[in-house]
């Protein structure tokens, strides 16, 4: 198991996430493919290219591509045919800087205007997704799916997507902070997430100090041996690098890394 980071929490994006990744020693980060109102959009060559060089000069993984614009166009809202294409455009480009980079794994975030609220909403959500990971299989990508969802539900949503190459992003305090139990939802759904999980307290709080029980989470999460990639997903958009080092130390001292 390792450590990443992501670059929607930190001060950077891009090119000089990959060069924060190797100042702070952290082996790996995912990065959100951006657009209006986040960080900017990866979809030209040039922005690849020179993360792709960042990588290889500094020797960091990317292990996941985020859809979180997704947040804001929502997986199941209801669309006419022109916006419908537009949508599936934007997904064909986000699956194709994926692949250009490479990594296992892209995410589309059901959070803001995309949350799960209703059976309309989640069957919406379910069919987008059963496309998305349709078209993901000639790329050899996992699709992921982030959300607050209860175990019943989340199961309908896997059941109606439907797909081999789909899977839960498991996250600390998503679920704790939609009212549910975290702890049970991961024994009752293991087998169905991702290997790389979102380590969070709430906002700026350091690891340990909030009340998303993180300590119970990772001891329950280490008795398993399906997470390669522990991604600490706390706020360090204000640049505070103290709570930063102090996050990164404490979670290696949870998990016995060096």
């Amino acid at each position: 198991m390792s450590l990443a980071l992501v670059d929607w929490r930190l001060p950077v994006c891009g090119v000089d996430a990959v060069r924060f990744c190797r100042t702070h020693q952290v082996d790996a980060v995912q990065l959100d493919f951006g657009g209006p109102g986040r960080a900017p959009c990866l979809d030209t060559r040039e922005k690849q290219d020179a993360i792709l060089e960042a990588c290889a000069q500094y020797n960091i993984k990317i292990t996941a591509l985020a859809a979180n614009r997704f947040n804001e166009i929502g997986l199941g809202s209801k669309r006419d045919r022109s916006d419908r294409r537009a949508v599936q455009h934007l997904i064909i480009s986000i699956l194709d800087v994926a692949k250009n980079f490479n990594v296992p794994l892209v995410f589309f975030p059901s959070f803001y205007q995309g949350l799960i609220r209703d059976q309309e909403i989640l069957r919406e959500t379910a069919q987008l997704l059963r496309w998305i990971c349709q078209e993901a299989q000639d790329r050899d990508l996992s699709i992921g799916n982030e959300n607050d969802l209860p175990v019943a539900s989340a199961k309908q949503l896997i059941a109606e997507v439907n797909a081999d190459n789909f899977y839960l992003i498991f996250d600390s305090y998503n679920l704790h902070k939609a009212g549910h139990s975290t702890i049970d939802f991961l024994i009752q759904m293991e087998g169905y997430f991702a290997t790389q999980v979102h380590i969070k307290e709430d906002g700026k709080i350091k690891l340990g100090r909030g009340d998303g029980e993180i300590t119970m989470i990772l001891n329950q999460l280490n008795k398993y041996d399906w997470v390669e990639w522990y991604v600490l997903e706390n706020d360090y958009r204000d640049n505070d690098i103290t709570r930063l080092q102090t996050d990164l130390f404490w979670l290696k001292q949870q998990l016995n890394l060096p």
